[in-house]
């Protein structure tokens, strides 16, 4: 499977962290990206900063998220991320442009208008980071 991200999030342009949706369970998926001399996240050595790495975390789940709803039929929805827990970064070597990221995103639990999604991020086999994400997902807005 090969779906591009930017259909399914509402993220644009520079913003746009996420590439491609590369699989998707009912309650999991995986995501990739690969960041361009261009971006707004590198920078003038070519390095992303990891703080970045949570919010790529949020988009992904976000794209996921969006595919559910399009083969669902069910209505667009907009979420946020309010939170994260036990981020842990791992490797020590700088994440440069031209490397493909892999996320993978699962939810651990949903209640009312918010989930807890356990993502991780890597480089090949080589782990950089990992945690629990807060969002919240109104039904409508």
């Amino acid at each position: 499977m090969k779906e591009q991200a930017s259909l399914y999030v509402p993220h644009q342009g520079a913003m746009l962290l996420v590439d491609t949706i590369v699989a998707h369970h009912d309650e999991s998926g995986t995501v990739e990206t690969t960041f361009t001399p261009d971006s707004m996240f590198a920078d003038a050595d070519g390095i992303i900063q990891p703080l970045v790495f949570v919010e790529l975390l949020a988009q992904g789940f976000a794209a996921l998220n969006g595919y559910t709803n399009v083969i669902q039929g069910a209505e667009e929805q907009k979420g946020f991320l309010v939170g994260v827990k036990d981020i842990r970064f791992y490797d020590t070597h700088p994440v440069t442009v031209g490397m493909k990221l892999t996320a993978k995103l699962k939810v651990d639990v949903r209640f009312d208008d918010f989930a807890m999604v356990h993502g991780s991020l890597s480089h090949g086999v080589t782990l950089l980071m990992d945690g629990t994400l807060k969002l919240y997902i109104p039904d409508s807005m």
